[in-house]
Protein backbone atom coordinates (compact mmCIF):
# COMPACT_ATOMS: atom_id res chain seq x y z
CA UNK A 1 0.00 0.00 0.00
CA UNK A 2 1.40 3.62 -0.96
CA UNK A 3 1.99 5.64 1.97
CA UNK A 4 -0.52 8.08 3.08
CA UNK A 5 1.87 11.15 2.66
CA UNK A 6 2.32 10.43 -1.16
CA UNK A 7 -1.21 9.36 -1.57
CA UNK A 8 -2.44 12.91 0.16
CA UNK A 9 0.46 14.96 -1.49
CA UNK A 10 -1.24 13.52 -5.08
CA UNK A 11 -4.73 14.01 -4.26
CA UNK A 12 -4.16 17.73 -3.14
CA UNK A 13 -1.49 18.52 -6.44
CA UNK A 14 -3.73 16.82 -8.58
CA UNK A 15 -7.32 18.69 -7.34
CA UNK A 16 -4.94 21.86 -7.17
CA UNK A 17 -4.19 21.89 -10.80
CA UNK A 18 -7.65 20.93 -11.68
CA UNK A 19 -9.29 23.91 -9.99
CA UNK A 20 -6.20 25.89 -11.24
CA UNK A 21 -7.66 24.74 -14.93
CA UNK A 22 -10.93 25.35 -15.01
CA UNK A 23 -10.47 28.93 -12.92
CA UNK A 24 -8.38 30.04 -15.87
CA UNK A 25 -10.89 28.96 -18.54
CA UNK A 26 -13.49 29.95 -16.65
CA UNK A 27 -11.37 33.74 -16.60
CA UNK A 28 -10.56 33.67 -20.14
CA UNK A 29 -6.95 33.53 -19.92
CA UNK A 30 -4.98 32.29 -22.53
CA UNK A 31 -3.91 28.81 -22.41
CA UNK A 32 -0.06 29.18 -21.60
CA UNK A 33 -0.99 31.31 -18.90
CA UNK A 34 -3.98 28.78 -17.46
CA UNK A 35 -1.32 25.62 -17.65
CA UNK A 36 1.55 27.59 -16.34
CA UNK A 37 -0.42 28.57 -12.75
CA UNK A 38 -1.93 25.57 -12.67
CA UNK A 39 1.60 23.38 -12.78
CA UNK A 40 2.92 26.04 -10.56
CA UNK A 41 -0.24 25.48 -8.27
CA UNK A 42 0.56 21.28 -8.44
CA UNK A 43 4.20 21.86 -7.45
CA UNK A 44 3.18 23.85 -4.28
CA UNK A 45 0.23 21.93 -3.24
CA UNK A 46 2.16 18.47 -3.51
CA UNK A 47 4.05 19.26 -0.62
CA UNK A 48 1.48 20.37 1.77
CA UNK A 49 -0.77 17.52 0.93
CA UNK A 50 2.41 14.94 1.63
CA UNK A 51 2.83 16.28 5.15
CA UNK A 52 -0.82 16.42 5.73
CA UNK A 53 -0.65 12.89 4.87
CA UNK A 54 2.59 12.24 6.74
CA UNK A 55 0.78 13.54 9.92
CA UNK A 56 -2.15 11.82 9.13
CA UNK A 57 -0.64 8.53 9.12
CA UNK A 58 1.39 9.00 11.90
CA UNK A 59 -2.52 10.30 13.84
CA UNK A 60 -4.14 7.08 12.24
CA UNK A 61 -1.49 4.78 13.41
CA UNK A 62 -0.76 6.15 17.30
CA UNK A 63 -4.56 5.79 17.54
CA UNK A 64 -4.32 2.03 15.99
CA UNK A 65 -1.63 1.30 18.28
CA UNK A 66 -3.35 2.82 21.28
CA UNK A 67 -6.29 0.98 20.66
CA UNK A 68 -4.31 -2.58 20.42
CA UNK A 69 -2.91 -1.96 23.55
CA UNK A 70 -5.78 -1.04 25.75
CA UNK A 71 -8.18 -3.69 24.41
CA UNK A 72 -5.94 -6.80 24.04
CA UNK A 73 -6.92 -9.73 21.66
CA UNK A 74 -7.19 -13.20 23.85
CA UNK A 75 -5.41 -15.90 23.28
CA UNK A 76 -8.03 -18.28 21.66
CA UNK A 77 -4.92 -21.44 21.54
CA UNK A 78 -5.11 -20.79 25.45
CA UNK A 79 -8.62 -20.37 26.25
CA UNK A 80 -9.44 -23.63 23.92
CA UNK A 81 -7.14 -25.45 25.95
CA UNK A 82 -8.91 -24.49 29.31
CA UNK A 83 -11.68 -25.29 28.20
CA UNK A 84 -12.81 -28.79 29.92
CA UNK A 85 -15.09 -30.59 26.77
CA UNK A 86 -17.88 -33.14 28.61
CA UNK A 87 -16.95 -36.51 26.96
CA UNK A 88 -19.96 -37.93 24.76
CA UNK A 89 -21.80 -40.84 26.26
CA UNK A 90 -21.03 -44.04 24.34
CA UNK A 91 -23.48 -45.17 21.77
CA UNK A 92 -24.12 -48.92 22.15
CA UNK A 93 -23.84 -50.51 18.81
CA UNK A 94 -27.34 -52.21 17.47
Amino acid sequence: MESPGKLFGAVLGLTAFAVASVSGLASGADAATTITRAMVSMVACYPVGALLGAIAGHAIREFISDYERSNPVADMNAAVASYDLPSRPEVEDA
